[in-house]
């Protein structure tokens, strides 16, 4: 497996999700900075970077936020003891609330209401455009993180 950082905005759209959702009841900021500690810190940073929260642009549709929560749970993979990290703690939390309510992403699908973990599903429902995501990522972003992976 290659972890990545994921981009800020990527960060903003769980932030937003863990505090509305009252999972972590700390200053976004705050808890944006721990979700980017620990996604540097699996991909071998030897620094840390600032981080402040800004809001989403638009709406993002929870399964959407059931996606960039599982993105960034994979990308805490890298290091043995990530499962015990405050962060992945927190959007653990996220994902199992969203699957609890039905809300499911697989792949780049949104899964209706009606899909069932154990694999009972009786179709896709939204489509998810990978290469560009409600938070306003783009393919071109993916190459700046690349970069700043290996500085």
């Amino acid at each position: 497996m290659s972890a990545w950082v994921v981009h800020n905005a990527h960060i903003d759209v769980v932030v937003q999700a863990l505090c509305e959702r009252e999972i972590v009841l700390k200053d976004p900021t705050e808890v944006g900075q721990v979700l980017l500690d620990e996604n540097l810190r699996s991909c071998g940073a030897k620094h840390t970077e600032p981080y402040t929260f800004t809001r989403p642009p638009t709406a993002i549709p929870l399964c959407w936020v059931h996606a960039a929560a599982s993105v960034y749970l994979y990308q805490l993979a890298e290091y043995p003891t990530w499962e015990q990290s405050q962060a992945a703690i927190w959007v653990s939390e996220l994902v199992m609330r969203l699957g609890n309510a039905g809300i499911y992403a697989r792949g780049y699908q949104c899964l209706p209401e009606s899909y069932h973990p154990d694999g009972y599903e009786t179709g896709y429902g939204e489509s998810i455009d990978a290469e560009h995501p409600p938070w306003g990522i783009t393919r071109g972003d993916f190459h700046y993180l690349r970069e700043r992976n290996t500085a």
